[in-house]
């Protein structure tokens, strides 16, 4: 099919709404060549919803994902980079296949690390490069360095001590909940709590083994110590802050990757293999069949040391590049945060620098949440104001404070409104803006607690 006939079809197809996104496929898949890939894709990238392609390559289906990949594949060489790079890291082989194929057809740069070569062949061969990145950090040689403490696990006998039950009945205790709860912004989000037999099991292993290991200085989430305030505070008063955010923080982390981990903090073949098993879970799909990857599950208690150990190098290379940018960084969960004491000259540099590493470490920005906020409007990090002090939001502090009012006026039962946990929100909330902002907060908690008698 020629450009002009396949302009033609678009056009036809743009009469019907929603666009349909498996014949737009069709009409694209006809085309060939690149400079003609580039004209006909610029067409069709004005008739398709960004947001319905996004939701079609986060589907947890992998043919859908595979279905989006080759669809944006052919949106031309502006806008496929943009699309491949959210699913270049594809847990799924076929997926992240597809999209190095295509990124490699399209001859589209991509950030990567390079692959070591045998030392026989790097007087006379070319470095090749992986856009995977450190994919499944399995390699001992990288990660050594980055884990100084190590494991004793390094025998399965030494693996059941710790976990008080023999390394062959762990698959049998591989059982989940599944669940969804509201996102604050809209969507749902998906969870996975353990059943209780295995919750054990995994608490033992957090207890005696990953709770005994540093993160890095720069992660402030699931530590003790360390909090959103804690976060906050590394960025007051400064003349620019960036925020990024990692999409899929959890589920981006598969087994593969854990099993390196294990192998990384000492544990032999047997044991990384069990306990990645161990601390990893199959999502359902939407037809009813279990997904052939294995992932962190939201809802573990290992999965949050697990991850912060995992993104322990990535926290150390962004680190090191702000420093060298003369910045502050800290990282809560999958929200990154960079502030600078005086405006960088090129901010976009930077973030691309930023983006980069994330790329090269397994990870994947989020770019609809990238946020520059500098000294002249309001700064906010992780849900606290930071242009001068930390602080609770002004809305935040407003609503709060009519609803004490209303509660001592009127009574609680007029604020929970069939909610509940309305008191144990009411002290929780009160007791988080005392630690937050102490001039306000401890005078909540005062009153919250005259209020509800305790």
């Amino acid at each position: 099919m020629n450009p002009v006939e396949a302009i033609l079809e678009l056009e036809r197809l743009k009469a019907t709404k929603p666009v349909d996104l498996a014949a737009v496929a069709r009409v694209l898949e006809g085309v060939e060549g690149l400079a003609e890939e580039d004209i006909v894709g610029t067409v069709a990238f004005e008739l398709i919803s960004p947001r319905a392609v996004f939701t079609l390559l986060k589907s947890p289906e992998p043919s859908e994902r595979l279905a989006g990949v080759e669809l944006v594949a052919r949106l031309g060489r502006l806008h496929a980079g943009s699309f491949l790079r959210h699913v270049v890291k594809d847990p799924d082989p076929r997926v992240a296949s597809c999209a190095r194929r295509h990124l490699t057809r399209l001859r589209l740069p991509e950030v990567g690390l390079p692959l070591p070569l045998p030392s026989f062949a790097r007087a006379f061969a070319r470095p090749s490069w992986t856009v995977a990145g450190w994919r499944f950090g399995a390699a001992p040689r990288f990660s050594d360095a980055r884990y100084p403490v190590r494991a004793d696990l390094s025998s399965a006998a030494r693996a059941e001590a710790h976990l008080r039950v023999p390394l062959a009945s762990l698959p049998s205790l591989r059982r989940y909940a599944e669940f969804t709860v509201p996102k604050r912004r809209g969507g749902v989000r998906s969870l996975a709590a353990p059943h209780l037999a295995l919750k054990q099991v995994q608490r033992r292993l957090l207890d005696a083994v990953l709770s005994r290991l540093a993160v890095h200085r720069a992660s402030t989430a699931f530590s003790s110590g360390s909090s959103v305030v804690t976060n906050a505070a590394a960025h007051v008063g400064r003349a620019m802050v960036i925020k990024l955010d990692l999409q899929d923080f959890f589920p981006s982390i598969h087994e593969e990757r854990v099993r390196g981990l294990w192998g990384a903090l000492g544990a032999d073949r047997q044991v990384a293999h069990a306990l990645a098993r161990l601390t990893t879970y199959r999502p359902r799909l939407a037809s009813g069949s279990l997904s052939t990857v294995a992932v962190l599950p939201q809802g573990a208690p290992t999965s949050p040391a697990i991850a912060n150990l995992i993104a322990r190098r990535l926290d150390a290379r962004l680190a090191g590049l702000s420093k060298k940018w003369k910045a502050s960084y800290t990282r809560y969960a999958d929200d990154l945060t960079f502030s600078f004491a005086e405006e960088p000259r090129q901010v976009g540099r930077f973030l691309w620098w930023a983006n980069a590493i994330c790329q090269q470490e397994g990870f994947v920005e989020n770019a609809s949440k990238r946020r520059v906020m500098r000294a002249t409007g309001r700064q906010q990090v992780t849900g606290l104001v930071v242009n001068q002090r930390v602080t609770l939001p002004r809305h935040v502090r407003r609503s709060f404070k009519a609803i004490i009012h209303n509660c001592e006026r009127h009574g609680v039962a007029s604020q929970a409104r069939g909610r509940p946990d309305f008191e144990q929100w009411l002290l929780g909330f009160a007791a988080w803006a005392a630690v937050a902002q102490p001039d306000v907060g401890v005078d909540w908690l005062r009153r919250v607690k005259q209020v509800l008698g305790r």
